[in-house]
């Protein structure tokens, strides 16, 4: 099934924008796969790591450009960009449901197909009290979910 039929995309596309495995610092991943007229990653990128041919091409990314500053995942409406620092099994992924994590908590990891992949601990949150930004929740998982994990949700507490 491709990617319009399902919504989710296959793992060559998600081999394509992977980044190694060993990287030490945070990097981008961005997981746009439909040519639409869109572009304020571009404009949020503080080092020009993102670039597009044109308003409806996919962006790109220059790894060695990327600061890890999470600016584009804020930035992208489609929720299409994450942040991941493999080495340490570190994924930001944007959240915009409620209520919003805290720092400390435990969430559920999910995966592009919103199954439960694995519990994760809440490292950070940022833009939680702007309500024109997008929340980045960034959460501690196996590192062999780096790749997998691309929301989170809290669960319900009875009582």
């Amino acid at each position: 099934m491709s990617l319009l039929e399902t919504g989710v995309p296959d793992k060559s596309m998600i081999e394509a924008v992977a980044p190694p495995a060993d990287r030490k610092k945070p990097i981008a991943v961005i997981e746009c796969f439909q040519e639409i007229p869109c572009n304020p990653c571009v404009g949020a990128c503080p080092t020009g790591a993102i670039t597009m041919e044109n308003i409806s091409a996919l962006p790109k990314l220059d790894p060695d450009k990327c600061i890890g500053c999470a600016k584009c995942v804020i930035a992208c409406p489609g929720l299409a960009i994450f942040m991941v620092l493999p080495s340490r099994g570190l994924v930001w992924v944007p959240h915009e449901f409620s209520p919003v994590p805290k720092r400390g908590d435990t969430v559920l990891a999910l995966n592009r197909e919103g199954k439960v992949v694995a519990k994760a601990k809440v490292r950070a949150v940022m833009n939680a009290h702007r309500k024109e930004a997008t929340t980045v929740v960034c959460v501690e998982v196996p590192k062999d979910l780096v790749m997998e994990v691309r929301a989170v949700w809290v669960e319900e507490k009875n009582g």
